[in-house]
Formats: C-alpha cells, sequence, structure tokens
C-alpha cells in the first residue's frame, strides 16, 4: 500500500476570478439597496426640535433639568439634550350646563415645551435622529429623562442652521 499521498497545488483561474466577482457584486448591492453606504457617507446634521408634554403637576417641571439627554422608553436610544425649557397652565375644555364649552386651566398642572437638540438626518420625510430614529411633527414619543418618565408630542422638527 502507498502511503504517500500527492497533494495537489491551488491554482487560481478565471472561474474563481468570476466566482470572487460575483459574491462581491452581491455585496455592494445588498450595501446599497439597504443604505448602508449612504449611512457611513452622509454627513450629520444638527436637528432641532420642540416638544410638548401636556398636563404634568408643577412640580415635575424642576426635574427637568438643561443639558440632560432624554432617551425613548421603547429602546433606551438617546433622542437628544434638552436646550431650553418652558410651561404654561395646563388647559382643559368644560363643558356648562347650559352646553357651552369653555377654556379652563387645572390648578397644579401646566403644559411643558422642550427645545431638544440632537444628531441626525433630515429628508424629505422628517428627520432622522442617530440617523435611524424617526421623528416628525405630530409624532407621540414615550420617553425618560433621569428622574421622570413622561409622553410628549413633537411640534416642530427642522435642521438647525
Amino acid at each position: 500500500m502507498d502511503t504517500n499521498v500527492k497533494h495537489r497545488k491551488f491554482k487560481f483561474n478565471i472561474i474563481d476570478f468570476v466566482i470572487v466577482l460575483a459574491v462581491l457584486v452581491v455585496i455592494l448591492v445588498v450595501a446599497l439597496r439597504g443604505g448602508l453606504v449612504k449611512k457611513f457617507t452622509e454627513a450629520k446634521d444638527t436637528i432641532q426640535y420642540t416638544v410638548k408634554i401636556s398636563d404634568i403637576q408643577i412640580e415635575s417641571f424642576d426635574l427637568i433639568e438643561i443639558d440632560s439627554k432624554i432617551y425613548c422608553n421603547d429602546d433606551d436610544s438617546c433622542l437628544g439634550v434638552i436646550k431650553a425649557k418652558t410651561y404654561q397652565p395646563a388647559t382643559m375644555y368644560t363643558v356648562l350646563s347650559n352646553g357651552e364649552i369653555v377654556k379652563t386651566s387645572q390648578p397644579g398642572r401646566i403644559d411643558v415645551f422642550l427645545t431638544i437638540e440632537a444628531e441626525g438626518t433630515v429628508d424629505e420625510e422628517g428627520c432622522r435622529i442617530n440617523g435611524t430614529y424617526f421623528i416628525a411633527c405630530g409624532k407621540n414619543v414615550s420617553s425618560y429623562i433621569d428622574k421622570l418618565y413622561f409622553n410628549f408630542e413633537v411640534t416642530e422638527a427642522f435642521k438647525k442652521v
């Protein structure tokens, strides 16, 4: 019995080249169609947006600090940094016995308006924070800061100049 096994040396030929080229083309097409290349080459913009937190206790206003980060409650992604905060009395509409609707304010309750800045991209559909989280006027988001959980509605979103 012959125990000497001869090993055939691998030679790179045209068929191997075509296979490697086809694999590279498939990877490139998937990256382009999935937006992967655009995600890494697209310039980041500074997005500024304003949100409204409706009907919270006035004591909660002091828990919101300027320059603190705000996070999405769903996936804990950072939605930006709070740059400004204001409030006004929370309003409600009451129906009187004669059927008239009157706008009143609730004692101890306020509507808070926050201005938030984040890095992201802006396109015709709206803003994408960190290139992935979509935000636009009218969107409701469940979020939190260090000491407070709340829902807010986006009232304005734009690219900061």
